[in-house]
This record gives C-alpha cells, sequence and structure tokens, in this order.
C-alpha cells in the first residue's frame, strides 16, 4: 500500500535534485540520476495502471512542474537567446530581422552584452515562432530586465501549460475510452518533465494545443482549426499532420479548416512581417536540413554512404535529399488510412512524427516529446523506450567538447529499433490501447 508513496518520493527527489546539481559537460553525473529517475518512472507506470484511484500519480506530476519552476535549466542553455529575442522584442525591433551579432554594438548595454556571451547561436536568426516571441517579451518586460525574475516568470508560463496538460489529458483519453492510467505515460515521462519545465523547451506548449485539437475533434470538430493553428504557431512541426487531417475532412470542411487556419497564422505572424520578409527565419530553419548535425539515425546511415562515394560529409546534398524522403513518406502515409476514419489519427499522428525524426539531420530529446503525447493512445512501446535512451545524447556534451559518441548512438537507436520490431511483430501498431 505504501510502496507507491515511497517510489514517488524518491522519483521525485531524484528528479528535482538531479535538475539542481547536474551540468551539462559532465555526462556521468547526469547518468547517475537519471538512472533511478526511469527505473521509478516504469515502477509508477506499473502501479499506476493496477491502481483504482490516479489522484496520486496527478499530485506528483503537479508538484515536480511546480518545484522546477525555482530551478535554473543545468542541461540546456537555449534560454539565453530567449531573452535576447524579448529583449529585442521590448525594444520595438523584429526579433528575426538581423542576427545577433548585427544587433550588438560597443555602445550596447551591459545586459544585452551578458546575453550575447551566452548565446549558443549569435549568427543565426531566430527560429521562434510568435507564440514563443510573446511569451519570451513578456517574460523580460514583467521582470524588468532581471535574469533570474526573467527566468522564474518564464517558467510560470510554461507550468501553466504543463499543469493544464496534467488535467486534460485523463478527460481526453475519457472522451476517447481509454483507460485515464494512460495518462501517466506522458505526465510522469522524465524527459518530458526535464526537457519541459527543467530546460524550457516549448514542444510541451505546442503538445497541450495539439491536446485541444483532439479535444475539439469531440466537442467542437467546426473549430478545431483553433487549437490546432495555435500550436503551429509555438512550433512549426504540427504542418506535418496538415494532409492527414485534411485526407479526413469533406470538401466544405476543408475550405473551413483552411482558411481558419491561414487567417490565424497570418495574423500572428503580422506583426512580424518585416523580418520574415527578409528571409532570416526562413534561413536559419534550412540550417536544420544542410548544416547542423546531433544524434540522428536514419540521416546518419546516408551520411555514412557519402563517405564511402565521396569520402567526406555531403550534409548539403543529404539534408535536403532525407528532407524529400521524408515530406514524400508522410504524404503516403498521410492518405494510407481510409478516408473520413478519426479512429486512426492519433496513431498515424506517431507514424508521421517518427518518420520526420528518423531521416532528420537533428533530433534533440526534446524533440521526442510529441511522440510521447501520441503513444498515449496507443499499446506501442519503442517510444517509451527511446525517451529513456535518447538521454544518452547529452554525452555528446561531456567535457564541454561538443562532439557526438557515435557508439551510444548506435546503441540507443539499435535499442529502439529492436522494441519498434517487437511492436510490429505483436502487431501493437493494428490496435489502440
Amino acid at each position: 500500500m505504501y510502496l507507491k508513496y515511497l517510489i514517488g518520493a524518491l522519483f521525485s527527489f531524484s528528479l528535482a535534485f538531479g535538475m539542481l546539481s547536474s551540468n551539462q559537460s559532465d555526462f556521468m553525473s547526469i547518468l547517475l540520476w537519471l538512472v533511478p529517475v526511469n527505473i521509478g518512472y516504469f515502477l509508477l507506470l506499473y502501479l499506476s495502471k493496477n491502481d483504482s484511484s490516479l489522484s496520486f500519480y496527478l499530485f506528483i506530476a503537479v508538484v515536480i512542474r511546480i518545484s522546477l519552476v525555482f530551478t535554473t535549466p543545468n542541461l540546456s542553455d537555449d534560454y539565453f537567446r530567449f531573452f535576447w529575442d524579448g529583449n529585442v522584442s521590448i525594444q520595438a525591433k523584429n526579433p528575426y530581422g538581423k542576427r545577433p551579432s548585427e544587433f550588438i554594438t560597443s555602445s550596447a548595454v551591459e545586459r544585452d552584452h551578458f546575453l550575447f556571451r551566452h548565446l549558443n547561436s549569435p549568427e543565426y536568426h531566430s527560429v521562434y515562432p510568435p507564440f514563443l516571441q510573446f511569451l519570451f517579451k513578456y517574460s523580460v518586460k514583467m521582470g524588468n530586465n532581471r535574469l533570474d525574475t526573467n527566468l522564474f516568470i518564464l517558467k510560470v508560463f510554461y507550468a501553466l501549460f504543463s499543469i493544464g496538460m496534467v488535467f486534460l489529458l485523463p478527460v481526453i483519453l475519457k472522451l476517447y475510452d481509454l483507460k485515464p492510467w494512460r495518462a501517466m505515460i506522458y505526465l510522469l515521462n522524465p524527459l518530458v518533465i526535464i526537457e519541459e519545465m527543467g530546460n524550457l523547451h516549448a514542444e510541451g506548449i505546442m503538445v497541450f494545443f495539439l491536446a485541444l485539437f483532439f479535444l475539439f475533434l469531440k466537442k467542437f470538430p467546426q473549430y478545431a482549426f483553433l487549437p490546432f493553428s495555435s500550436a503551429i504557431i509555438v512550433k512549426l512541426t504540427p504542418l506535418l499532420l496538415l494532409p492527414s487531417i485534411l485526407w479526413r475532412l469533406s470538401l466544405r470542411q476543408r475550405f473551413v479548416f483552411c482558411f481558419g487556419l491561414l487567417l490565424f497564422i497570418i495574423l500572428s505572424f503580422y506583426p512580424y512581417a518585416d523580418g520574415l520578409m527578409r528571409g532570416g527565419f526562413f534561413k536559419s530553419l534550412t540550417l536544420y536540413f544542410n548544416a547542423l548535425e546531433f544524434n540522428a539515425f536514419g540521416y546518419n546511415l546516408f551520411k555514412y554512404w557519402g563517405y564511402l562515394v565521396y569520402g567526406y560529409n555531403k550534409i548539403k546534398l543529404l539534408g535536403p535529399l532525407t528532407a524529400g524522403i521524408s515530406f514524400i513518406l508522410i504524404l503516403y502515409f498521410s492518405v494510407k488510412k481510409g478516408k473520413g476514419l478519426w479512429e486512426s489519427f492519433p496513431l498515424q499522428c506517431l507514424i508521421l512524427y517518427f518518420i520526420h525524426l528518423f531521416f532528420s539531420p537533428v533530433v534533440h530529446p526534446w524533440y521526442l516529446i510529441p511522440l510521447v503525447f501520441f503513444s498515449v493512445f496507443n499499446r506501442i512501446y519503442f517510444v517509451i523506450v527511446w525517451t529513456t535512451f535518447s538521454m544518452l545524447s547529452y554525452s555528446h556534451y561531456h567535457g564541454g567538447m561538443n562532439k557526438e559518441q557515435y557508439y551510444l548512438v548506435f546503441l540507443e537507436y539499435a535499442i529502439v529499433l529492436i522494441v519498434l520490431w517487437t511492436d510490429f511483430r505483436q502487431k501493437r501498431f493494428d490496435t489502440v490501447a
């Protein structure tokens, strides 16, 4: 009876302690606390599945998220860019207009120089869509330019969406006639909590709006474009799902959905039109296909082929090539299921996101957060395993070297592909939970 309380307490303490004490460049310390955290996660999933009440598990999910509001992102320095963009917006300038290196001058205030010194992408234009720019701006504005206060306010914003998901997901599962314990797959997942509330990556906010989209499909289908559009202005990747959605709609429904979607997105991006027209936003996005690499698998297979044929890394060719293959496969699998069948939609979303990540040159751990959400609706296990082993990618920062450890990349994907094959063999892709 008391086992769940003990495991829950150890899980919560280990996760909070790890986020407070870890450093991105010390992989061994990260590994030491991630192992018990993930063991605790799987034990809590097992216990919640057989528990008549989920109150305790939901309580843990809320408490952990609140506790991480008071921590600093020790595993990521992306938040410096968030406040840089917010600071630019406060100065009535366009965060998409110039690269940070073009903004900074010798006459800039000390705060600007401080943020600039900590940026990991000073030569890139901002790639964060309007909803996030809004959060960055008001975190800086309400925090009166004090970094610690700015960070606290931004974490409070994130916590509102993250805790909102704690209450929203069980309701959605009930609408889809699924067992409510499955919400714990997402709500207690260490990667989801660490990357959203710990490191301030916005995939969790995007998933909140995708969850609302799933709710609207059941309750208010005529207005479903609203949460879907909101998800896009947080992160652009939900556009992957658009062909699948349109395939399921009638001609009239397609017109209404597309009109509402376009109008919403245009109005959201309009205040930043000047910077967008200069091309910086879209130019920086292309870096993910022809310049950057991190923890990839499908792409690395092509890269290895490139070394065999050309003797060097042909990223400027292979990036667009794998993106093209991914695009074709996404279109194919978007129409593979019967037209108008919404029952298969969550599984199809999972497949489409997996295709995108499989061929992407960059697969940061937080990119898996949408996959975790979609896996809640299906008896598929490879995603949960992937979230555990994707954290091995933090080894690439060990000692401050920022160098990929390819043997760990191979280990991560070997295990994931074995479990994925097992899911296929057990025909878990043919059923729902």
